[in-house]
């Protein structure tokens, strides 16, 4: 009786899921066509667990090969002359999958293609008894503009450094309780 190997009964419920090489195939396509892995574990009538269980390297890189072959399409497209109604399809997935982008640039000149030309005048000095009472106000109020923005400015910044302190402080304390959890 000591020697005897006792083997457990599986209880009640779905047979063990057993992996093939037709069933990764599958998942690897699905995963390379970017669908969510909830759609393809319903799809195949598993749990999600199960899925990434069994099927963990097909979900890694199921994009990145569905990606390499679209790339490999448009290349061998782009340089067959007879192919040349297919690129169009071929960029699209490369911008939208594989995060290509078009950059324009524009530049601005002056006339001729010369730099921009801008003139400033400086006012070295203002006198207030040579304006109009008018103008003395409206520079009043520009002055009192300025400084509530300046305020405003140096209260936005001094809040933004608050929060990134306590941001940290909220991560130190993170990290403290993680290791004490250990």
């Amino acid at each position: 009786m000591e020697n005897e190997v006792v083997v457990a009964k599986r209880g009640v419920g779905r047979p063990a899921h057993v992996p093939n090489k037709t069933l990764r195939d599958v998942v690897l396509r699905a995963a390379g066509m970017g669908l969510p892995q909830e759609s393809i574990a319903r799809m195949m009538k598993i749990g999600l667990v199960t899925l990434r269980k069994h099927y963990k390297d097909e979900l890694a890189t199921g994009s990145t090969e569905a990606n390499m072959k679209v790339l490999e399409t448009l290349y061998s497209v782009a340089t067959d002359k007879e192919h040349r109604g297919c690129v169009s399809a071929a960029i699209f997935w490369t911008k939208v999958r594989s995060g290509w982008r078009e950059v324009s640039r524009t530049e601005h000149t002056g006339a001729d293609g010369q730099p921009i030309k801008a003139e400033v005048s400086a006012v070295s000095k203002l006198d207030a008894t040579q304006m109009t009472p008018e103008q003395r106000e409206a520079l009043r109020e520009i002055i009192r503009q300025q400084s509530q923005a300046q305020v405003t400015s140096s209260f936005d910044e001094a809040e933004e450094e608050e929060e990134e302190e306590d941001d940290e402080e909220d991560e130190q304390d993170f990290e403290d309780s993680e290791g004490q959890d250990k």
